[in-house]
């Protein structure tokens, strides 16, 4: 059984080398495993390092700093968080929960009419902290501004800030409009690796958009985000431009009447357009057939599981075993305040440890971890703990199996 977890040390900083022994080191590696009764030497100062990783009576051998011993329990790389929305954090409850997707989105609607305060904002990027994430792939808009200044506060994991892409206005001389709050994110982040633009959603997108959106992260070799086959009702409306949801949005005037069909599903819709492929983090995947998978496969697109989201709104659960079976690479996220109770990435693994007991714990550490960093194009820092990497744990007890 996995508890809170908890971030280690803070800020990834360590006053002077320090060696951290703990029965067991989870790394996440394939060439180092899990090192039992094991070691991580911590090089000094504001961007701590890992030195070196080994069982700790051959570590002892060459340190002579402190030592800080965890005892019986477990160290495992700090976790990444591959979906959220932070802007959202002042919603937390509001939305109607467990009545489907159109009565969600419904009732979000209304209060998105509201603005993001820092307060919530500021309570959510500490809830990130003290719960392991160390970064973080945010789905924002407008109020992304507010986010950097709180960050400057010195709380809040890695950001990876994806500005979404919303609207059926075709693009004029297939060339995307400059999104004015965004430019100043992407001047100060994009030379970081930390800024991207995303895509909504089919329902909610021009597919030109979403085409040269997908183009624009492929140029800059980053990674493409996109909610995809969260609903039934997103079937519905891809496959048939039929159901509620598209009942919804016209009679809101968030859709179009000339919205047209696919009469695909919206994975295979999705790979249609051309925004499949290894950089492609498609969020959600419930409703998905066993030709979508073998898509989402093929293609090596990653998905972004959030589980506990997906049971907050009433919409199922992804066929988390079918997709792993197939080969497909799953990340972990907690989607927003707007939709689940809490930041907490250890409860979303938590969660999926009751769903699935025959899986194996390392598989799903991997989505929390490895997979996501790998997703988000932070491997060189974050994912697992390996010499060079940050020193970003979180503390792990009563794990039974590691």
């Amino acid at each position: 059984m996995i508890l809170r977890p908890v971030f280690f040390p803070a800020g990834g900083q360590a006053p002077a080398s320090l060696l951290i022994r703990s029965a067991h080191v989870m790394t996440m590696s394939p060439a180092l495993g899990t090192i039992e009764d094991g070691g991580v030497l911590v090089s000094p100062g504001d961007d701590s390092r890992i030195v070196a990783l080994g069982p700790y009576e051959d570590l002892c051998r060459r340190h002579q700093g402190a030592v800080m011993d965890l005892g019986d329990e477990t160290i495992a790389p700090g976790l990444i968080n591959a979906h959220s929305h932070l802007e959202l954090s002042h919603l937390r409850g509001k939305p109607v929960f467990g009545k489907g997707f159109c009565a969600w989105a419904e009732s979000l609607h209304e209060y998105m009419q509201t603005r993001a305060d820092e307060a919530s904002i500021r309570a959510a990027l500490l809830d990130m902290c003290v719960t392991g994430t160390v970064a973080t792939a945010d789905m924002c808009g407008y109020e992304a501004g507010k986010i950097v200044d709180l960050l400057q506060e010195g709380t809040g994991p890695d950001i990876l800030f994806l500005v979404q892409r919303m609207g059926f206005a075709s693009p004029k001389g297939g060339r995307l409009k400059p999104y004015g709050f965004a430019q100043d994110l992407e001047t100060r982040f994009s030379q970081q690796g930390r800024f991207a633009y995303a895509g909504h959603g089919l329902y909610s997108t021009h597919p030109e958009t979403l085409q040269l959106t997908k183009a624009w992260c492929d140029e800059h070799a980053m990674p493409f985000a996109i909610h995809l086959a969260e609903s039934a009702e997103e079937v519905e409306l891809v496959q048939s431009g039929r159901g509620p949801l598209g009942d919804m949005l016209r009679d809101s005037r968030l859709l179009p009447r000339t919205f047209t069909s696919s009469g695909h599903t919206p994975v295979a819709s999705a790979h249609a357009l051309g925004l499949l492929g290894p950089r492609t983090i498609a969020v959600h995947c419930v409703h998905v057939t066993v030709e979508d998978v073998a898509i989402l496969a093929a293609t090596g697109t990653r998905v972004c599981l959030c589980p506990r989201s997906n049971e907050q709104i009433g919409v199922g659960v992804a066929p988390v075993e079918a997709m792993l079976g197939a080969g497909v690479r799953l990340c972990l996220g907690t989607d927003g305040l707007s939709s689940n109770d809490d930041l907490d990435l250890g409860a979303e693994i938590a969660w999926l440890r009751r769903a699935y007991p025959e899986l194996a714990f390392r598989d799903i550490m991997a989505m929390a971890t490895i997979n996501g960093a790998e997703a988000l194009g932070i491997a060189r820092d974050y994912g697992s703990l390996e010499p060079g990497k940050k020193a970003a744990f979180v503390r792990m007890s009563a794990v039974e199996e590691v």
